[in-house]
């Protein structure tokens, strides 16, 4: 207590060291609290980027793909060991998104990724970044009835009540077209039936004088006594007057069996598509892709929509092999996905793997396959190991920290020279 006495009468009488002491402990109490935030920053970033990147990568730069054969598999699981937690394989490619928006079109580049909804929430954390509650717990490219982004305040109503809502509109919209090109037509022909009636001048019927009746009885052909036989009855026309029209087989034909009408399956039954009941394959789009971020007239910040789950986009990507041609094709929007990393958000996009498969001539192989690891497993140990295995084929094997390294080591060096500060 008397060393707390000394000090305080000591510093009242001197203020120089007063202040000294108040500004030391003011700057390192501010290197305390830059250094957290700094902390907290890194370490939420690197939850959200490998929560959309699996811990260990194995990517085919072929043309081709990589088929992912029952041996390579098991290379896979010997070589990961114990360690290896969760296994899928992903299909991505780079691709251009076209959006009709209020009789406008929007075009984005995207990274369309094709993944198993059964397996790819085992290697990463994708499902929980999407805004509809049920595709949290399992993925599903399936739109939903409605129900999307309940807590998010200003978001549209989506789902099919949205997608039903629009395509009965649009229904009803063609129809009035119609009937006003309808109604055009029309009137089109009734002017040119009364432009045509006013141009004729009134005629009389020609006479026709015993002269021209000579003539047109000279036009008749003459008879000059050859008859020809009867073509054969079965090759006459239907309905000829030498057809005979007994239901017998003529003869000397081959007796040809009879066939009965067939009804048609319904499956032989071209479909027509209704946007009222139809969807098209589904794709999950990163958030920033389909919306932006703006200022209103009263200064709030509010989020505009382009698209919404429940509206059609068209994706253009190219095929696989030597000579790519370009793709197009409709999805329908099922979800949004939403890390907070613009990065991701604002490009990332994704497809059930089969269908992308399909659409670009794969036939059965893929880009990459992606693995989850144990949380205290050593990823550098596991990728070296990986790297020994596949080591002469067209493979890259990485870790979620090769593929974010430039970004990690920035963060890392602004981490260090907060320390070095603080020390």
């Amino acid at each position: 207590m008397y060393r707390w006495l000394l000090c305080w009468r000591y510093l009242r009488t001197r203020y120089i060291a007063l202040a000294s002491v108040v500004s030391v402990m003011l700057g390192v109490a501010t290197l305390i609290i830059v250094n957290s935030v700094m902390d907290g920053f890194t370490t939420e970033m690197q939850d959200r980027m490998h929560g959309i990147l699996s811990d260990v990568v194995i990517e085919s730069h072929s043309a081709e793909g990589l088929f992912v054969t029952p041996k390579i598999e098991a290379a896979i699981r010997e070589a990961a060991g114990d360690d290896l937690v969760g296994i899928t394989t992903v299909v991505h490619v780079p691709a251009m998104v076209t959006i009709d928006s209020m009789g406008e079109t929007l075009t984005r580049q995207i990274n369309l990724i094709g993944i198993d909804e059964s397996s790819y929430a085992d290697v990463s954390d994708f499902s929980k970044y999407l805004l509809h509650p049920e595709n949290q717990e399992k993925i599903s490219f399936l739109l939903k009835e409605t129900g999307y982004a309940p807590e998010r305040e200003g978001f549209p109503e989506s789902g099919w009540i949205h997608r039903r809502r629009k395509a009965k509109a649009m229904k009803q919209m063609e129809a009035m077209h119609r009937q006003l090109e309808e109604e055009q037509r029309r009137n089109e022909q009734l002017r040119a039936q009364m432009a045509a009636a006013s141009a004729i001048p009134a005629m009389q019927a020609p006479q026709v004088d015993d002269r021209t009746k000579d003539t047109a009885h000279s036009a008749e052909p003459p008879s000059h006594g050859l008859a020809f036989p009867d073509a054969p009855t079965h090759l006459q026309a239907p309905g000829s007057a030498n057809q005979a029209t007994s239901n017998q087989p003529p003869v000397g034909s081959p007796n040809l069996p009879t066939y009965q009408n067939v009804a048609s399956l319904p499956s032989d039954v071209a479909q027509v598509f209704d946007a009222e009941r139809d969807q098209h394959d589904g794709i999950v789009m990163g958030i920033s892709i389909g919306s932006t971020r703006y200022r209103d007239l009263d200064g709030n910040i509010r989020d505009g929509y382009y698209v919404q789950p429940g509206d059609d986009i068209q994706v253009t990507f190219p095929s696989a092999g030597a000579t790519p041609r370009a793709i197009n094709e409709k999805f329908t929007v099922v979800d949004f996905y939403e890390s907070k990393m613009s990065e991701y958000d604002a490009t990332f996009a994704f497809v059930p793997l089969d269908r992308l498969q399909k659409y670009r001539g794969m036939q059965g192989t893929v880009s990459s396959v992606q693995l989850k690891l144990r949380d205290d497993a050593n990823l550098a140990a596991v990728r070296d190991r990986l790297r020994a295995t596949f080591a002469g084929l067209m493979l890259e094997v990485n870790s979620w920290r090769d593929l974010q390294g430039a970004l990690l080591a920035a963060v890392q060096m602004e981490t260090t020279i907060l320390n070095i500060f603080k020390g």
